[in-house]
């Protein structure tokens, strides 16, 4: 076999290993998909917003197209409802193996605040699907629930929640408790995690700060040290 060919082989796999592509190569059909699948993450992901979307991306629920979140200029992803009956949720960006964050630990806060004039009640709505784990292939997409009693008011409420088959988390499709292995099936190759940006009856502008994945061990990036006990 050419030896050029084996060694620029393996310098491409290298720079996926990496997350990244060489400098110069051409994109090609199903390399964005290789990539994600190749990506492996360690220690805590967090957006906080200070001074852009970070990534974020907003669709409508259960949908695969999706548009950048909007910055809100203050530290925040924000969208605005002025159609009744759309559930819009907010995409983050990390996706692929995310083996390292079964049982890990959701944080993020988030706000919703009427539209002035605008349609609807205004009385807070719960979403049995307020957060979605979904793989890449869509076989497996857990769902963990807000109550209306619960859901968030026009103040921002935080949230912290577990990775883990605590009972509240369920499945799509069976309805069924998620389990450990569904866990484990899903983080391994994450196509979504989402946050339901829709708990009012109505017109609304729904806000959300301050996002953390900590693993129940965090490790230092490469070359660094880790730092257990977290």
């Amino acid at each position: 076999m050419n030896r050029s060919f084996i060694a620029g082989s393996m310098m491409f796999l290298s720079m996926i290993a990496c997350g990244g592509t060489p400098e110069g190569a051409l994109a090609v059909d199903g390399a964005e998909e290789l990539l994600s699948s190749a990506a492996s993450y360690s220690g805590t992901l967090s957006s906080s917003f200070t001074s852009s979307n970070e990534n974020w991306r907003l669709n409508y629920f259960n949908q695969d197209s999706s548009t950048p979140a909007t910055w809100d200029g203050k530290g925040a992803i924000a969208v605005t409802d002025y159609t009744d009956g759309l559930t819009y949720q907010f995409t983050a960006p990390w996706t692929g193996n995310l083996s390292n964050y079964a049982n890990a630990t959701l944080t993020f806060s988030i706000k919703d605040v009427p539209v002035p004039g605008g349609t609807g009640s205004g009385a807070k709505v719960g979403n049995s699907q307020a957060i979605q784990l979904i793989s890449k292939d869509w076989s497996t997409v857990l769902n963990w629930p807000i109550t209306a009693s619960a859901a968030p008011g026009q103040s921002y409420t935080t949230y912290t929640l577990k990775f883990a088959a605590d009972g509240k988390w369920w499945k799509t499709g069976t309805n069924a408790l998620a389990t450990s292995a569904d866990f484990r099936k899903v983080l391994s190759n994450l196509g979504y995690l989402r946050i339901v940006a829709e708990y009012i009856d109505g017109n609304d502008t729904c806000s959300l700060d301050s996002v953390s994945i900590t693993p129940t061990t965090t490790t230092a990036s490469i070359g660094g040290s880790s730092n257990e006990g977290i």
